[in-house]
């Protein structure tokens, strides 16, 4: 081109006017052949780069890649819309060498998502264009021949695993001797030997007197200064179990500590956060740290992530009357941990869960903040070795796993309720319906007055105090913290309490006292349910009475509740009662009366009074419509059954070994007669088992019905009693 245009001669940039006709026809044409080749030119050019972009698209799969998008009008003022590579499908093959788009439908791709590319072993290399800010936890999981990635130049933050199971992690894991830090200075992982033996890492601001001190108390020979790693930040997981590190001494300048930055280092002994801006550690960042007993915290702390501090060896939390956000297990399995005073309004889920220890909370000084104590979460206390346990008066609900396997355990104290406050009755409440959960619940007094806000706990759930196998008193106290009603030995409920199971109606496995040893149980009035397995194997269990008998609201024994309840003799069953499970009383071998003929259940349930072989006597109500199999299997000593005409169906196994001497028989007196109950549309279904023989049916006999030998009659006597005649 450039040889073209000299050719022309340098009166072609001559400025004086030439005559139109003065242009020779060859130099005319030469001058149109060359603007066609300029314009051929450009329209190759830009051929080649719609080519090229189509090109890219289907090197990316971009087709291929799920993303998601924060919607448009998220995003700030003159900033633009963003997207997240959020997974490539399992199904899909990809290239070896794959480029992340800067932008997709429009939308700036700012992130790759937690497990988005993992399993991809056909992908060798990630190009990264310099919009991505993060990457996600297990980002590249199992890429196992991922080796290189070109970095972008804005990457913040990197979650932890981002590259485990892959090339590069494993070639990471070969340099031991330095540290692997990327063009935006996050460091990514220490090399297990970048540090000598005994090592503190220390901030610029520390005195020769403090570094001293240091080397005293632990065992300190060398240092190294945060300056020195000459980075911007720390990626999670960079010194996950460093053998190297005893003491930390957090720089001027950190203000956020990442997930499991420092999470299995067992020789860390210390960390002291004085000197920093940390305003967050993230989750898991001092896991494990078996040897870490002091951790000093600084004032603009305001967040830990969940298990931050679990499984060390504190003997003492920190001061947390700054923090606002708090996850869950931040203490877990600290087993040093004896005592603590709590200043926070609300205990996490599973704050405590392990710490075989601990037996002892004050709440602030003195217990000064117990009242403003509103929730304790799942599995807070599970494992702990408290003896006794008082249960702040505004906690509404103990939860899941609360208390379970806390074998110590002996005596629970709940706010009492003492002005009798009782919820109004709905009568078409029905069965399943889920109680609303609230701080405090409107109730009324004898008088039909309203009362003040219903304080205590309302709710008891799944397994709180499962396996406290030394658990035997709950009891109540006043406002003034003193306990005034309930005995030794026995579950007094306040009137607060609602249900006692589980988390939602759901759920077929509560086990909320499953394993304690309580001789005697006093249900609140206000319960609705007792929940599925809730006393199983309480085995030191003989009564279960209810407040109020006749106000009771009681509308479902659930499934297993007091199975295995083998000295049981007596309970209270509240004619609101509208169904009993499965399994409610199996295995209750000492129960010996069950008064159901005033309730509204309509079926006696699969196995319900299973191996119960001292009950005498059951009347059923004229609500039951069926006998389920195995309901009155080994009632060795009932002295008989009325089955009412409401019964439509008795199933397989429903009278199973009835009697223990082949020769004896337990009567069922069928509230029809022959026909009604064997033929016809509305005969009984009898399953083609519905005894073993160890039972002998007996048909009522109607005025003016002729006899047929070989079969059974009874009528009813004047008192209703079943008499053979």
């Amino acid at each position: 081109m450039a040889r073209d245009i000299s050719e022309l001669g340098a009166d072609v940039f001559d400025d004086t006017p030439k005559p139109a006709n003065k242009i020779s026809p060859k130099k005319r044409n030469y001058i149109i052949g060359l603007s066609i080749s300029g314009f051929l030119l450009v329209g190759v050019a830009a051929a080649a780069v719609v080519l090229c972009n189509t090109a890219l698209s289907d090197y990316s799969n971009v087709e291929n890649v799920m993303y998601y998008f924060t919607p448009k009008n998220l995003a700030a003022e003159g900033e633009e819309a963003t997207a997240v590579l959020y997974r490539l499908p399992s199904d899909k093959k990809f290239p070896a060498t794959f480029r992340i788009p800067t932008h997709v439908l429009g939308y700036k791709v700012v992130g790759v998502a937690d497990y988005a590319f993992s399993t991809h072993e056909e992908i060798k290399k990630v190009i990264m264009p310099n919009t991505i800010e993060w990457i996600g936890e297990n980002a590249f999981l199992d890429c196992t021949n991922l080796s290189s990635f070109t970095w972008s130049k804005n990457l913040k933050d990197i979650g932890v695993d981002a590259f485990s199971g892959t090339k590069f992690y494993e070639n990471l894991l070969k340099d031991d001797k330095g540290l692997y830090d990327i063009p935006s200075g996050i460091l990514i992982y220490a090399g297990v030997n970048y540090f000598d033996d005994n090592t503190a890492i220390v901030s610029d601001s520390l005195t020769d007197a403090e570094i001293a001190n240091i080397k005293a108390n632990y065992s300190v020979t060398n240092l190294k200064k945060f300056s020195e790693l000459n980075v911007k930040s720390i990626c999670s997981g960079a010194f996950r179990n460093n053998e190297k590190i005893t003491y930390i001494d957090l720089p001027e300048g950190l203000d956020e500590i990442s997930n499991s930055t420092f999470e299995g280092c067992h020789k860390l002994q210390a960390i002291d956060g004085s000197h920093s801006a940390l305003t967050s550690i993230g989750k898991r960042a001092f896991a494990s740290c078996s040897s870490l007993a002091t951790i000093n915290l600084p004032a603009a702390l305001t967040n830990i992530g969940s298990e931050a501090f679990a499984g060390t060896a504190i003997s003492a939390i920190p001061e947390l009357s700054n923090i606002k956000t708090l996850g869950s297990g931040v203490f877990a399995n600290c087993t040093h941990l004896t005592s603590v005073n709590y200043t926070l309004n609300a205990v996490y889920d599973d704050m405590f869960n392990g710490c075989s220890s601990l037996s002892t909370i004050t709440w602030g000084t003195g217990n000064a903040n117990i009242d403003n104590v509103t929730s304790i979460g799942a599995g807070a206390f599970a494992g702990t070795a408290f003896t006794e346990f008082v249960v702040p008066k505004h906690v509404y609900m103990i939860n899941d796993y609360t208390f379970e396997d806390c074998t110590s355990l002996q005596r629970v104290s709940l706010y009492g309720n003492f002005n009798d406050e009782l919820l109004p009755v709905d009568p078409d409440e029905e069965e399943g319906e889920e109680e609303e959960e609230s701080t405090g619940l409107p109730c009324v007094n004898h008088d039909g007055e309203a009362c003040a806000e219903l304080m205590g706990v309302q709710n008891i759930k799944e397994a709180a105090f499962n396996g406290c196998t030394s658990l035997s008193t709950i009891n109540l106290y006043n406002d003034s913290y003193v306990v005034t009603e309930g005995n030794d030995n026995e579950f007094t409920f306040p009137y607060s309490l609602v249900r006692c199971d589980g988390s939602s109606q759901g759920s077929s496995n509560h086990y909320t006292f499953a394993g304690t040893c309580p001789t005697k149980v006093v249900f609140s009035p206000n319960m609705a349910h007792v929940g599925a397995f809730a006393f199983q194997n309480v085995t030191s269990l003989t009564q279960v009475s209810v407040q109020q008998f006749n106000l009771s609201k009681m509308l479902t024994i659930k499934a297993g509740a007091y199975k295995g309840c083998t000295n049981l003799e007596t309970i209270d069953l509240p004619h609101s009662i509208k169904r009993i499970e499965n399994s409610a009383f199996y295995g209750c071998e000492s129960l010996h009366s069950v008064e159901l003929q005033e309730l509204k259940i309509d079926a006696i349930n699969g196995d319900t009074f299973y191996n119960c072989p001292s009950i005498e006597s059951i009347r059923l109500p004229e609500t039951v419509t069926s006998i389920k199999s195995g309901a009155f299997n080994k009632t060795y000593n009932l002295n008989y059954v009325i089955l009412p005409l409401s019964v439509t169906e008795v199933l397989n196994n429903a009278f199973t070994e009835c009697r223990q001497n082949a020769g004896d028989k337990m009567p069922v007196y069928i509230s029809r007669n022959y026909n009604e109950a064997h033929v016809g549309g509305k005969k009984i279904n009898f399953g083609p088992r519905w005894n073993d023989g160890t039972v002998e049916p007996y048909y009522l006999l109607k005025e003016g019905e002729e006899r047929v030998e070989g079969r059974l009659y009874w009528q009813p006597d004047a008192s209703g009693n079943p008499e053979v005649i």
